[in-house]
């Protein structure tokens, strides 16, 4: 396998390019809906908080 091309930025930056299976051994299960769920948010005020992403 061909080695990772050189990052634009390094770590201290914020961006690490590895290989594919460096990043597979590095991934992390996503958190469930439940933990990340924020009590007493309206649906309304969900869609305007991603609306306000979509537009960044």
């Amino acid at each position: 396998m061909p080695s990772a091309p050189k990052p634009e930025m390094t770590e201290e930056e914020g961006l690490i390019m590895v290989t594919p299976d460096e990043a597979i051994a590095r991934a992390r299960p996503l958190p469930s809906p439940e933990s990340v769920a924020i009590p007493g948010l309206t649906d309304e005020e969900w869609d305007a908080f991603v609306d306000a992403l979509a537009e960044c």
